[in-house]
């Protein structure tokens, strides 16, 4: 069935569903503000109920925005968004057109041992089950990830009110929009938006991976979807100038590195539709609502005296400590070949680390390194291998590719070279996202909308 026919079918469910999406956002993010608990739980259970019940094309963009408070995504301190993974898997592996490949299941086995090897003895059993889960998520999902036909603007509207809503509550615990740039500007050092809420909605460098994905996924849907309304294009350009503005108040390298790397891949990419145009609009307007936050103001000073301390740390430093880090782990791994081969668990090497006081005691602070350190590299070797398999899925459906919709796909490698978790919630689905992306929004420019 064609998105428009099924926009067509749906049509009325799908403006229900935003507003489901609203609400439970809505409730997230005020229980944060009011420390309620009761509303945390009562929005924790109306997110696991809708994902039981709805269709998984209305299921996949509400996860996606509820990855954004993946560290409070839980009942009375009992973390619950596992059960978001294994709801969608039990969903999608229930559709006759995405039952797990024989190679998927059988590596989803393998890593599965692994983790429970290396974590069972070191860890909660709750923490394992959502290792195992995430383990299980990533078999199942990318291995199906051609099949998923789910509209790009219902994933950019989700996490557009998720991040909404995230934004408000910093703010609100800020003190407001005047306090937190007072705040910013009398700084003695550099004072990051959310780096304090790193217990709440991810910190440091959750907002900068949530801006820069939604300032990637808004201008590939502004460049290639077909039948936008002006309602479309302005909730879109509205969305880039906040996720602008937020990102670069966090002062994240990383989000500069993927905005950089957004704006070189629009110019070099190969068009096919006329896209210098249509860039050039919704940056005219990006560039005066950034205009008007920063005029008659030294905010823009100051964001970038800031980023040069920063720099300037990460230079003399090793980048902030990352070069350390990947050497720490390095040299671990060169060390104890046995866990270069097989790693130390996804919950239980940094552990080791702290045990031993070296530096990716942390977390290896680079995807790739973190599959090595956590499942080593029979594990490493099948993730990629069932990402690859799945990309490629995707692309031999698509009879003429929109290369801009690769976009997000590469901000978020970038991005995922400094930072993130193989048993994260908010990686796996945002990686996820830039395959579903792909699918989407190259449907939607041939004209299958």
């Amino acid at each position: 069935m064609t998105y428009t026919a099924l926009e067509n079918k749906n049509g009325f469910l799908s403006l229900a569903d935003k507003l489901i999406w609203l609400i439970i956002y809505a409730m997230l993010s005020v229980a944060l503000v009011v420390n309620s608990s009761l509303l945390l739980s009562a929005a924790v259970v109306a997110s696991l109920t809708y994902v039981l019940f709805a269709k998984i094309e209305r299921v996949f963009p509400l996860i996606c925005g509820l990855s954004m408070f993946e560290t409070v995504f839980g009942i009375q301190g009992n973390s619950m968004w596992f059960l978001l993974l294994l709801i969608f898997c039990a969903k999608a592996l229930l559709k006759s057109e995405m039952r797990i490949k024989a190679f998927a299941f059988f590596s989803c086995l393998i890593v599965a041992c692994l983790e429970l090897l290396s974590d069972f003895d070191t860890t909660s059993i709750g923490q394992l089950v959502s290792n195992i889960s995430c383990i299980i998520f990533i078999f199942c999902a990318f291995s199906n990830a051609n099949n998923w036909k789910i509209r790009a603007f219902d994933i950019l509207f989700s996490i557009s009110c998720a991040f909404f809503g995230v934004i408000s509550y910093i703010l609100f615990m800020e003190g407001g929009v005047a306090k937190y740039i007072a705040s910013f500007m009398e700084a003695s050092y550099v004072y990051r938006f959310g780096h304090e809420y790193g217990d709440t909605v991810g910190g440091a460098m959750a907002i900068p991976l949530y801006a820069s994905q939604i300032i990637a996924v808004a201008i590939s849907f502004l460049l290639l979807a077909k039948n936008k309304t002006l309602i479309h294009k302005l909730f879109t350009i509205a969305i880039i100038a906040l996720a602008l503005i937020s990102g670069a108040m966090t002062i994240s390298r990383s989000f500069y590195l993927c905005a950089l790397i957004s704006l070189a891949l629009f110019v070099l990419l190969r068009n096919q539709s006329g896209t210098v145009g249509k860039i050039a609009i919704p940056t005219a307007v990006v560039c005066f609502f950034i205009a008007m936050f920063y005029l008659e103001s030294d905010i823009a000073n100051k964001v970038f005296a800031s980023l040069q301390i920063r720099w300037d740390a990460g230079m003399e430093e090793g980048t902030a400590g990352r070069m350390d880090i990947w050497r720490s782990c390095f040299s671990y791994l060169y060390n104890n070949p046995w866990r270069l081969l097989f790693g130390s668990g996804a919950t239980n090497y940094p552990q080791i680390g702290e045990q031993l006081g070296v530096y990716f005691s942390a977390g290896a602070h680079n995807f790739i390194l973190d599959l090595l350190m956590s499942w080593g590299l029979v594990g490493t070797v099948l993730v990629v291998c069932v990402c690859i398999t799945g990309m490629r899925d995707v692309i031999k459906k698509i009879e003429n590719i929109h290369y801009h919709s690769f976009v997000p796909f590469f901000c978020f490698f970038a991005f995922s070279m400094t930072a993130l978790r193989c048993n994260s919630m908010k990686a796996l689905i945002f990686m996820l996202m830039t395959f579903v992306i792909v699918n989407g929004l190259n449907a939607e420019g041939n004209n299958d909308t």
